[in-house]
């Protein structure tokens, strides 16, 4: 524990059994997280008796990396909320509460959208291509038949898995003796982003210590359910310790000044604990066209020369130092265009970019889960005419799918009768699936007996090829089963590179960018009406501390830009005046002695 502060040392040594840390943004939370675990170890405690969750598999990745350069005893579990919800329900998948199989499919967003558009289909909704999900689900018919096809898919949605674990720890005897208090240490990690049945789930394990980490200041997530008001209320309870987190390690001091002024609340303001040194500045910059300014300063900073103790100098910045974040991806992706015109490498981190996201990688995902669970007959229907270059490979698949409910048998089956390609494919998952594979194998196998690679070569599509191979590749990492949970924890943050891996600038949103960091970050788009974005305290409140958490990205330098005119998202013709955030000037304000450099071009 040398090197931690007065107050870490605190967090990580206390007995209390309830325990709350305000960790500010770059305060130290993932070490004081990992050496309290470690010294929980060290004192004794079982490894089978710590539980620690996190969000991202990011983040758990890197607490495990930790934890395995600290101790070599065994590690503990460290998972994230919905890998352990996973666990839980596979572990009691054919209780009557769950009523599945331990194969079930996890469907996330895009999975469930598709399944319900197929309903919608198939009982004659006229806008069922085109219809938004969320009209989708407020009709009560398509819903009951969503439900019921997941239940004869053996498959389960986002929104099960927390609500079915719940349940489990709730109402279902055998496995509240087998959870309740199994575990004697639960620390959970970004506790702010959690809605209501996390905590319910959380707090149902009955741990004997509950030691939860978070900032309320970070809390963006409330269009996901989060509820900044669980944190605060610990923060009330006098059964918990509060410890706050105060010094920033990550920033420059006048980032930290600057930041400081972009949230209320009742919480300690940061200081900073690097050094002040150029660049460490913050400069506010409003001009026309954004874009092109925004890539004239990256142009810029790439020019500046650094000068080492030994009188040699060196680029100040490489490309891969930079992020460009935005609030939504219309502004980062007109910078990041801008960027690859100039000829600066430039990295979309967006589902465009993704190959994992395209048409081709999303089919192999499902081939690969259809291979895990073959009673998956949305997903062998989303999959069935895979290769085909868009001359359907089953002229009445919807027939199809009627005849095999009728007997009983898995869409699968009926695929394999129906086609010869699906029936080589078909045995060859059958002779394969007992096996220990990885999942390269199953995906291997659906792209060869389809046919995919031998049309995308033959229609000339490179770039196709080379997405689908990428991914390939990565499938050569995971069994079958270590890919459904990859696959289920899946965020945009498994995107993007830190400054040292990678040779671009990466673009993405603010919330992608959340729990990263790199030298230089510049927030496009900072100008009135987007923070905040509507006028009223619930969003006034989530704006500044998106802005908060896009500020508080930068190491080194932050450039906070404004355009001086902008358009309607919905395509007005005409130019409107665009004022700077006031969130901006609220920065600026509250610590007069955090010197920035205001500038306006036109």
């Amino acid at each position: 524990m040398i090197g931690l502060n007065e107050r870490q040392l605190q967090a990580v040594q206390s007995n209390n059994p309830r325990i709350l840390v305000i960790a500010g943004a770059g305060t130290g939370k993932t070490r004081v997280l990992t050496e309290r675990i470690a010294r929980l170890l060290d004192n004794g405690v079982p490894a089978s008796k710590i539980l620690a969750v996190t969000f991202t598999r990011k983040a758990a990745g890197e607490m495990k990396e930790r934890l395995a350069g600290m101790t070599g005893r065994r590690l503990p579990e460290v998972r994230t909320l919905h890998s352990w919800a996973g666990r839980l329900c596979r572990a009691w998948a054919d209780s009557p509460i769950v009523r599945r199989t331990r194969d079930f499919t996890i469907y996330d967003g895009t999975d469930q959208d598709d399944v319900l558009r197929a309903a919608a289909r198939d009982l004659g909704i006229a806008t069922w291509e085109r219809a938004k999900p969320a009209t989708l689900r407020k009709n009560p018919e398509i819903v009951d038949l969503y439900e019921d096809r997941k239940r004869m898919a053996n498959a389960l949605d986002y929104d099960d898995l927390e609500g079915l674990a719940l349940r489990l720890l709730q109402e279902y005897e055998p496995a509240q003796r087998e959870w309740t208090q199994r575990y004697r240490h639960v620390l959970v990690d970004e506790y702010q982003d959690t809605n209501l049945a996390q905590v319910a789930m959380i707090r149902g394990l009955l741990p004997a210590n509950f030691f939860v980490v978070g900032d309320p200041r970070q809390s963006i997530y409330r269009f996901r359910g989060a509820e900044v008001g669980t944190i605060l209320a610990h923060a009330a309870d006098a059964d918990f310790e509060v410890i706050q987190l105060t010094t920033n390690y990550r920033s420059r001091p006048r980032i930290v000044d600057f930041a400081n002024g972009a949230v209320d609340g009742d919480w300690e303001p940061m200081t900073s604990g690097r050094p002040e040194s150029a660049p460490g500045l913050v400069r506010i910059r409003q001009g026309d066209p954004e874009p092109e300014r925004i890539a004239e300063s990256i142009e810029s900073a790439l020019q500046q020369l650094r000068v080492g103790n030994d009188g040699d100098t060196a680029p100040a910045f490489q490309p891969g130092d930079f992020a460009v974040l935005g609030r939504d991806w219309r502004t980062v992706g007109a910078v990041h265009s801008e960027l690859v015109r100039r000829g600066i490498p430039a990295k979309h981190c967006g589902p465009t970019d993704d190959p994992w996201t395209s048409d081709d990688g999303r089919a192999l995902a499902r081939a690969v889960l259809l291979f895990a669970n073959p009673l998956d007959d949305e997903l062998a229907a989303l999959v069935a005419n895979w290769g085909t270059g868009g001359a359907p490979r089953f002229d009445d698949l919807r027939g199809l799918r009627a005849s095999t409910t009728r007997a009983r048998l898995p869409l699968l089956s009926g695929l394999a009768q129906a086609s010869p390609d699906w029936e080589a494919l078909y045995q060859a998952w059958i002779e394969t699936r007992d096996g220990d594979y990885t999942a390269a194998v199953a995906g291997g196998w659906a792209l060869d007996h389809l046919g995919v690679f031998a049309r995308l070569r033959a229609e000339g599509l490179e770039s196709r090829e080379a997405g689908l191979r990428a991914c390939l590749g990565e499938l050569e990492e995971h069994t079958v089963e270590s890919f459904r949970e990859w696959w289920t924890d899946r965020s945009t943050a498994d995107l993007v590179k830190s400054a040292e891996e990678s040779a671009a600038v990466q673009c993405l949103t603010i919330h992608g960018a959340k729990g990263l960091e790199w030298p230089f970050v510049i927030l496009a788009g900072a100008r009135d009406g987007v923070f905040p974005a509507h006028r009223n305290d619930a969003d006034d409140a989530e704006a500044k501390r998106t802005f908060y958490v896009a500020v508080t990205r930068a190491k080194d330098a932050l450039l906070v830009s404004c355009p001086t005119t902008y358009r309607e998202a919905w395509g007005a013709r005409f130019d409107k005046a665009a004022d700077l955030s006031p969130f901006t000037l609220a920065c600026e304000a509250a610590r007069p002695t955090a010197v920035t450099s205001r500038e306006v071009s036109s």
